[in-house]
């Protein structure tokens, strides 16, 4: 477990996989085949998915690579399958997957049965093998299904950019929030902290670029700092609260539905108002202060 640490949801991912035996995998394995099967728009009732499946698993695991990357199926024919390691289980239905996918590309895009050609088949099972090139020691196996889990997870900003791109100002704005949501989510806890570099430069690029720097993370990390770091005042330069009046202005920030959703009239910095459309999980106040904290005070972005 330790070798995994760090890596967004493949601890998680390996430990929920140890609990199961050797038969279980194989299980879940053909559910996994299936699944991809529709996706792919076949019949799930036709018989022959039932031979694709057993199909997928023996390119995967039928040669000398996957004996390499610990998979000896005569092996664990004779042993206690409790002691197949927990990356090595992870491991076999990953690789059956890519097996899977391999087959019904081919499938569709050749408009070729590979069960019925042999030259097909044999480079599906050619291919399947190199996926266990690099996967002969557990720091290999955790490394693939790091790479896996990290390409699933992959944020696709298509949408963020079409929608600023055309001024849909407010729904930009929410689809910023769900996809923080969903950064957030990769590690199975809201922690606004763990988001990547990346990320953060990505939604800020696109804010900043369709707005003329009216907008973005950039412009409101400026006026965080203008003003030493004080939630209340950064919240009113920003729009988001009134003056501080009674109770020093805790009961003086907007409503997600009260901002000004027009780039002409909104002040400078806005948007995204990420923590007034999350305001469900607690105060605005104390949102805006876990927003500023956890993104505008990093300075490795």
């Amino acid at each position: 477990m330790d070798l995994v640490r760090g890596i967004p949801t493949a601890e998680a991912v390996i430990r929920g996989i140890a609990k199961y035996d050797l038969p279980e995998i194989t299980k879940l394995s053909a559910e996994m085949v299936y699944q991809i099967a529709d996706i792919y728009g076949f019949n799930l009732q036709e018989p022959e998915r039932k031979i694709e499946a057993l199909t997928a698993f023996g390119a995967a695991f039928l040669g000398e690579r996957a004996i390499n990357a610990g998979i000896d199926w005569l092996e664990y024919g004779m042993i206690p399958s409790k002691i197949i390691s927990a990356a090595a289980k992870a491991l076999m239905i990953y690789a059956v997957g890519n097996a899977a996918c391999m087959f019904y590309e081919a499938k569709i895009n050749q408009y070729i049965n590979p069960l019925t050609s042999p030259t097909v088949i044999n480079k599906i099972r050619q291919e399947s093998q190199h996926y266990l090139d690099n996967a002969t020691s557990e720091e290999g196996i955790v490394a693939l299904i790091s790479s896996e889990i990290n390409t699933a997870l992959t944020i696709d900003y298509t949408r963020l950019s079409s929608l600023l791109k055309v001024g849909e100002w407010k729904k930009a704005d929410q689809e910023t929030c769900d996809l923080i949501v969903k950064i957030a989510n990769r590690g199975f806890e809201q922690n606004l902290r763990i988001l990547p570099i990346e990320d953060l430069r990505t939604i800020n690029q696109l804010w900043s670029q369709n707005s003329n720097g009216h907008f973005g993370f950039k412009a409101q990390k400026q006026i965080y700092w203008d003003v030493s770091k004080k939630v209340g005042d950064f919240g009113e330069k920003m729009g988001w609260r009134g003056k501080a009046g009674l109770f020093g202005g805790v009961f003086g920030w907007k409503s997600y539905d009260d901002l000004n959703f027009n780039l002409k009239y909104a002040p400078k910095g806005h948007l995204p108002a990420f923590p007034l459309n999350i305001s469900w999980w607690y105060h605005s106040g104390e949102a805006t202060r876990d927003f500023a904290q956890s993104i505008l005070e990093r300075n490795d972005w």
